[in-house]
């Protein structure tokens, strides 16, 4: 009996720890999930393995999947004007800046070349202050940059 009530708790911490590290934030409210999938139109939150919850992407101001945390930010392109909006991966933060980066690939619009990108991934680096974008980071900044937000390496 003790066995079946310790594997009862286990699992049931077990779930729990898949739902505390994946989560949606819409507005005032944060939605724990096991799954996000983030598609261009919808976005679809999973629980136990099943459909939970459906909603709008363009209601999701960010979320949480597997550790790591995207945030919708302005996407600037070459002349540092916004060429719209998209989720980008927060990396790390210093004082009140925060890195962020962008992945651009077959089915994105790269703003700072004007093409779309080609089927390898092609990583930008911008440093926001809030929602303010302060700078792109060009090639030959990303390791000091990186460094500078104490980033070691990036895969």
């Amino acid at each position: 009996m003790i066995i079946t009530i310790a594997m009862v708790l286990y699992i049931a911490t077990t779930a729990m720890e898949s739902v505390k590290n994946n989560y949606v934030i819409s507005g005032d409210e944060m939605l724990l999930c096991e799954k996000v999938n983030i598609g261009k139109d919808n976005t679809r939150l999973f629980r136990q393995g099943k459909l939970w919850l459906k909603m709008s992407t363009s209601a999701v101001d960010a979320y949480c999947q597997n550790g790591k945390y995207f945030e919708k930010m302005p996407v600037v392109n070459k002349n540092q004007d916004t060429a719209g909006w998209a989720f980008m991966e927060r990396i790390a933060g210093r004082e009140n800046l925060n890195l962020y980066r962008y992945c651009s690939n077959c089915a994105h619009y790269d703003p700072l070349t004007e093409e779309i990108a080609p089927q390898n991934l092609i990583y930008r680096y911008f440093i926001f202050s809030g929602k303010k974008f302060v700078k792109v980071i060009n090639e030959n900044e990303v390791k000091d940059q990186l460094a500078y937000f104490g980033v070691r390496q990036m895969i």
